[in-house]
Parts: structure tokens; C-alpha cells; sequence
């Protein structure tokens, strides 16, 4: 029987004769865009996402000269290679025909109608793409590596969230690449330099409430725009979980992140999102201490319910 990876490069290889588009999730982030560049660099084909790229997502765009699409047309192409992504509603729901899944979410609403499915419970899927090339015996450029590493780095929270196999696979990819670490991480700094983006962190922090969960601080804040990193800072800051919500036109997106003594405890946001955004008529989902929510309502009362959530699951969990 044929392995999953050779059918994987056999899927490829077909679809690279005809268009290809390797689509991100939308607010495309250094793990899907890296995963992308690297079969692409193999395979040709246009990368796309859709609405946005984040701000290392750019910062990798632009170091490694790669060109993404935005709202890409998913109908001008034969074949699609969807990367690093759980659910359509983090496609906005396009007309997939052709399509195949590389992602490694707890949760997949895309197994059903892929003609290729990888879903392997790795930290990022950057880990997947490079033991996937290690099956196909296929070596790696500074750029793969550097791409990759980046994707590991950012989707483990700066490797807060890091398993002994992640740095297992860390070291494989820095040795395979022959790339130094300290020149991902200058790329990948977490310091933002967009001064409006520091001004809406701590705008974030200055005006969050907090709460007291089983011992737990839980803070719920609400900006214009970036969410992902106003979250991840108020965690750094000491909260042990963080909600932060904006509304755009009356479709509400939440972040939520969260320290790992809660995960290590049983909590997982991206199933906990998953559900929730199921029950509210939209879309949820992510990693285990960082996910997102999408639906119709009113800030206010849907980041109160994602409160209410998580305290319910807190309280008879941990």
C-alpha cells in the first residue's frame, strides 16, 4: 500500500501540471505561510489567504521574497493544497472541489471531500512538511529551514508550548538547513514595530477586566484590531488566560490565549472554540493555548460568554 507522503507527492505532481493554489487560513501566520513556501518551492503553484497576512507572517514574506495572494479566487484553480487549517470558515468558505489537507489541529471540519487528509497532532505544521520531505528523501535549503523553523517558533508561542518532539524536530530542521537560530529569531522578533499596534497593546492592557477563576487570572479586554497579539501580551504580562475581542461590522473575533500551567491541566482552547463557535453559528478553533473565535453578535456579551465557557470548564476540569 502506498504511504500517505507518496501519495501526497503523487497528488502533487499531478496537480502542479495543471493550477495550483496552496491556500492559508485568513490572518495567514508564519506557520502556514513557511508550510506553503517550502511544497511550493517544489511543486510550483501560487500561495493564497485570505482577507490578511499577520505581522510575522509579512516579516517572513518579505525576508524570504515570497508573493501570497490575498483573496485568491479559489475557482481559477484545478487543485488546491489546503495548509494549516481546521475549518472552511478560516477559508471564508470557498467552493472547494479539488482539494487536499496538511494541518495539525486538534479538530478538522475538511476531512470530508479532501482527496489527500494529514492531520498529524504535531505543534506546528511546519513538523509535518519537514518529515514529510524527510520521506521523500527531499533535502532542505536554508530558506525551507528557516521558513519552517519560524512556523515551530511562532505557533509554540516563542516554544512556551514546546514538547520534547518539538525540539527534537527543532534540531533536525537547524542541522538540516545549516541556518542559525539566533538569525530566526531577529527575524521573528516579538516586539512589534508598528507603533499603532503598541499603542492598541497596551490601550488592551490598560482597559481589561479581571477575574478570578479557581485560583486562575482571567482577563477579557476588546480592541479595533489585533487581537492575536494584544492576547499573547497580556499573558506575558501575568494573566494565566487572556479574551480579547473586536468587532468589524458586527462579526465578532475573539483570541484567546493561555498559559501552559492551564493546559498542562486539561484545558484545550482549540476544542473548547471549536464547540463554542458551533453553538453560536459561527466558527471556532486553533491550537491548545491560543484559538479563536468567529460569529454574528455583540462583543460585549459574546466575549462574556467565552468567559462563562471557560469558567465552567475550569471549575469541573481542573
Amino acid at each position: 500500500m502506498m504511504h500517505v507522503y507518496d501519495m501526497l507527492k503523487h497528488w502533487l505532481e499531478n496537480a502542479s501540471r495543471k493550477r495550483l493554489l496552496y491556500l492559508c487560513h485568513k490572518n495567514a501566520d508564519a506557520d502556514a505561510i513557511g508550510s506553503a513556501f517550502v511544497l511550493r518551492n517544489r511543486f510550483r503553484g501560487d500561495i493564497g489567504a485570505p482577507e490578511c497576512i499577520n505581522r510575522v507572517g509579512k516579516t517572513l514574506c518579505k525576508n524570504l521574497e515570497i508573493d501570497v495572494i490575498i483573496d485568491p479566487d479559489v475557482r481559477e484553480y484545478d487543485h488546491i493544497l489546503v495548509v494549516d487549517t481546521s475549518n472552511p470558515a478560516q477559508l471564508n468558505n470557498p467552493p472547494l472541489k479539488s482539494y487536499a489537507v496538511i494541518d495539525h489541529h486538534a479538530t478538522s471540519e475538511l476531512r470530508k471531500g479532501a482527496e489527500i487528509f494529514i492531520n498529524q497532532r504535531e505543534t506546528s505544521t511546519a513538523e509535518i512538511i519537514f518529515k514529510i520531505l524527510r520521506g521523500w528523501k527531499s533535502p532542505l535549503t536554508q530558506k525551507d529551514a528557516l521558513a519552517l523553523v519560524a512556523g515551530v517558533i511562532t505557533d509554540t508561542g516563542h516554544l512556551k508550548h514546546a514538547t520534547s518532539r518539538t525540539f527534537y524536530n527543532l534540531g533536525r530542521m537547524l542541522s538540516a538547513g545549516r541556518i542559525n537560530y539566533r538569525k530566526v529569531l531577529g527575524i521573528i522578533s516579538s516586539t512589534p514595530d508598528d507603533p499603532e499596534m503598541r499603542s492598541e497593546i497596551l490601550r488592551s492592557a490598560s482597559q481589561m477586566r479581571i477575574h478570578r477563576i479557581m485560583g486562575f487570572t482571567v482577563v477579557c479586554s476588546k480592541l479595533r484590531e489585533y487581537t492575536d497579539a494584544a492576547a499573547s501580551a497580556l499573558v506575558s504580562l501575568g494573566a494565566d488566560l487572556a479574551i480579547v475581542g473586536t468587532d468589524d461590522d458586527g462579526v465578532v473575533r475573539l483570541s484567546i490565549r493561555s498559559r501552559r500551567e492551564l493546559t498542562s491541566n486539561g484545558l484545550n482552547l482549540g476544542e473548547l472554540m471549536s464547540s463554542l463557535g458551533r453553538e453560536l453559528g459561527g466558527s471556532g478553533g486553533g491550537h491548545t493555548a491560543a484559538a479563536g473565535l468567529e460569529a454574528e453578535g455583540d462583543v460585549d456579551e459574546l466575549i462574556e460568554i467565552c468567559l462563562k465557557t471557560v469558567a465552567e470548564h475550569l471549575t469541573t476540569k481542573l
